[in-house]
């Protein structure tokens, strides 16, 4: 498995804490695959809002461009979100929740983006 580069653990840490995720009670582990969650995607999260924990996957050839910064943002977003998510999926509400999540998430990020071209909270 390809090593995470620093430049993706600096922008994981910027967005942390640019979302509220950033203090030492979650624990987020990382991770670069061909197919992050088995998904042609730049990144795939899996998280558990109860225990804090979460992991994100990258896709092994994301770059640091503005692309790769998205990805980022975004993932660290659905962390930020999960304990919304997690009551979302208890309710069976799962697809029209997961399409409007994705838009929003979506939105929220490319207007960070737009506001500053190379996040720095």
């Amino acid at each position: 498995m390809t090593e995470v580069p620093d430049w993706i653990i600096d922008k994981v840490k910027q967005a942390r804490d640019l979302f509220g995720v950033g203090g030492p009670e979650w624990s987020i582990s990382l991770k670069m695959n061909d197919r992050p969650g088995g998904h042609e995607a730049y990144g795939y999260t899996v998280t558990n809002p109860t225990y804090l924990n979460a992991t994100i996957e990258f896709a092994a050839d994301l770059k640091d461009d503005e692309t790769g910064q998205e990805a980022v943002l975004h993932e660290v977003l659905h962390i930020a979100l999960s304990e919304i998510w997690h009551i979302i999926v208890e309710k069976d509400e799962i697809d029209e929740y997961t399409e409007a999540m994705e838009r929003f998430i979506t939105r929220v990020v490319r207007s960070i983006i737009s506001q500053n071209k190379e996040f720095t909270p």
